[in-house]
């Protein structure tokens, strides 16, 4: 499911620049919960051993790297801090 969200975040992104408003709801909502439950995963691999091979586990089965460990959201680790600090609340 977040591959599909990332990927529909890049598309918007690149075709739509400009008009956040419009796609608020639709696409960053869901990029931004993505991003925090990102980090929710993240904080529990803190301390753990293979913490930086988990965590690039966790990108690839979720669309935020490759295998190589190339950032796949437009923006790179920039954009993904960025969504994660405008933590989603529902």
């Amino acid at each position: 499911m977040t591959k599909a969200i990332v990927n529909n975040f890049n598309a918007t992104e690149a075709a739509t620049e400009g008009l956040f408003a419009e796609n608020a709801k639709a696409v960053y909502a869901p990029f931004f919960k993505a991003v925090t439950d990102r980090a929710s995963a993240f904080e529990l691999f803190k301390g753990e051993k293979g913490a930086t091979a988990a965590k690039l586990a966790y990108d690839v089965q979720h669309g935020f790297r490759n295998a190589k460990g190339e950032y796949l959201v437009k923006g790179g680790l920039a954009t993904i801090s960025q969504g994660n600090s405008l933590r989603v609340t529902h």
